[in-house]
């Protein structure tokens, strides 16, 4: 992806990167201050079930 951005936007490396990893890093830091609430239920699947595709 950082590939990319680079071809598109004429910047280095590194710039694409950081334009990759920033907008993760706050939508990360956003995320872990929330604090979950209600109720969860857990129904793990049979183990001789498939799951997938």
């Amino acid at each position: 992806m950082a590939m990319n951005r680079i071809q598109y936007l004429d910047v280095s490396y590194k710039t694409a990167r950081l334009m990759k990893l920033k907008p993760l890093q706050v939508m990360i830091e956003r995320e872990s201050s929330r604090v979950l609430e209600g109720r969860s239920d857990y129904h793990p699947m049979p183990s001789n079930q498939y799951s997938g595709g």
